[in-house]
């Protein structure tokens, strides 16, 4: 514990400080810390912040945070970000997290995010999402995943996709798809797939579709379909479709 008055400190002062005694600061102080101090800090210093301390940092003051900065956040520490934390960070600075740090991410964290902040998420970033991380987003955070984003997703997270977030996707976003991604989906998650959404599918993905998949497509999804959709579906995928369908 210290008697620093941190709201008279000078950013030059502010970076100057020792890790230890950035690590003796009280949440008070930390609270009293303001988005110029906060951005001018050293990675070394953001690094000894404990979860309490990275808890206290205020929203007006987060938003100081560096992409640099957000990098260094270690697992540990990130217990500690409160969902108004997260509603405050920028695209960048979510850019700037490291994919031990998404990985880690609670599911009432990601909920946090804007739709300004989903957008910053890497590639690399989003390829470590879990099923659980991903189902936990809003409808609003999956309409604005790009379609490459949406395309390094692993096969084990797209399966947590609810029907909810898959009737969202344009074609613009499923065209994004990889074909490994398109054969993990449930017959469920397909049949939730808007007709705009069914119309971005290529033939490499429509020729992944097998007949379980076929079979699970709406009347209206099948009538959607292209004729060159329909010619990549593969003999065994035809099997599938119903007399309904057909």
């Amino acid at each position: 514990m210290n008697n620093i008055n941190v709201t008279t400190l000078t950013t030059a002062q502010v970076a100057g400080l020792s890790t230890v005694v950035i690590r003796s600061f009280s949440t008070d102080q930390i609270a009293e810390l303001s988005s110029e101090q906060l951005a001018v800090m050293t990675t070394a210093q953001i690094g000894v912040f404990t979860s309490g301390q990275l808890a206290a940092i205020t929203t007006s003051a987060v938003v100081g945070l560096t992409s640099t900065q957000a990098g260094v956040f270690t697992t540990a520490q990130l217990v500690g970000l409160t969902t108004a934390q997260a509603s405050s960070l920028s695209s960048t600075q979510v850019g700037g997290f490291s994919t031990a740090g998404v990985k880690a991410l609670t599911t009432s964290q990601l909920g946090g995010f804007t739709t300004d902040g989903v957008v910053g998420f890497t590639n690399s970033q989003v390829a470590v999402l879990s099923s659980a991380q991903l189902s936990s987003l809003s409808t609003s955070q999956v309409d604005v995943l790009s379609s490459s984003q949406l395309g390094a997703l692993s096969t084990t997270a797209i399966k947590g996709l609810t029907t909810a977030q898959i009737a969202v996707l344009t074609s613009t976003d499923t065209v994004g798809f990889t074909t490994a991604e398109i054969a993990a989906l449930s017959s469920t998650q397909l049949t939730a797939l808007a007709t705009d959404g069914l119309a971005g599918l290529t033939t490499a993905q429509v020729r992944t579709l097998n007949s379980a998949q076929v079979a699970g497509l709406t009347t209206t999804q099948v009538d959607a379909l292209t004729s060159t959709q329909l010619g990549a579906l593969s003999t065994s995928a035809i099997k599938g479709l119903t007399t309904a369908q057909l």
